[in-house]
């Protein structure tokens, strides 16, 4: 993944980590090089944050979700692993339908504070890569931010692909991006040439390759 992401960002700048979970990726970052605001809800996976990395003073954590406006959210807990637990019911709903995590339920849930992208920027300046792992939430997160970022990527459930075309739509209403896409784990991105809006959401809302039908994530880089 080092192949990846370091692309994004040289040792000192400014990376959000959003849905930062146990902060397994923000532990990634900081040893890259970078300054790390980390936004994660569950209380239960901030303090294992705060364990593994909270005395790193490139390290800022946020104990919220992060959506359109400033407030609070209902959070639903999976079952079998907190790293699925999402706010988001249409996402639980579609991945419920299709099985792709057998055997889960969301029925605990708990409530959260929540911040915007802007208001995180406002807090912190702007990152020049902020990567989103929402479950679902992810439109919801980037109607809140107005500034464009460099760099952003958001996870890709294909049974959610609702989410998104409104990502990327939104996305590329602030400015000229281009949109690529890696499954987890990969070094390399899918296609050799970056695409346009209209391309990637074309390319994503029923893909027909089995790769792409796994999920991944989504990155859209600013020309």
């Amino acid at each position: 993944m080092n192949e990846i992401f370091r692309r994004f960002f040289s040792d000192g700048q400014l990376v959000f980590d959003i849905g930062a979970h146990d902060g397994q990726f923000s532990e990634k970052l900081l040893n890259w090089g970078a300054r790390v605001v980390a936004v994660e809800p569950q209380p239960i996976c901030v303090e294992q944050m705060k364990e593994r990395i909270g005395g790193d003073r490139a390290l800022f954590i946020e104990n919220c979700a992060v959506g359109p406006t400033e407030g609070s959210v209902e959070m639903f807990i999976a079952s079998t692993g907190s790293q699925i637990s999402s706010v988001s019911r249409e996402w639980i709903d579609s991945v419920t339908e299709t099985g792709r995590f057998e055997g889960t339920d969301w029925m605990q849930t708990i409530t959260v504070p929540m911040t915007s992208l802007d208001a995180l920027i406002a807090r912190h300046g702007r990152p020049v890569f902020c990567k989103l792992d929402v479950e679902g939430f992810e439109p919801d997160v980037l109607s809140g931010l107005s500034h464009p970022i460099p760099t952003i990527s958001f996870e890709y459930t294909p049974e959610h692909a609702g989410a998104l075309t409104s990502s990327v739509g939104k996305i590329a209403t602030l400015g000229r991006y281009r949109f690529n896409f890696a499954g987890h784990g990969w070094e390399t991105m899918y296609w050799p040439e970056w695409l346009k809006a209209d391309e990637m959401i074309s390319a994503l809302e029923a893909p027909h390759d089995e790769e792409l039908r796994k999920g991944g994530d989504v990155y859209a880089t600013l020309e």
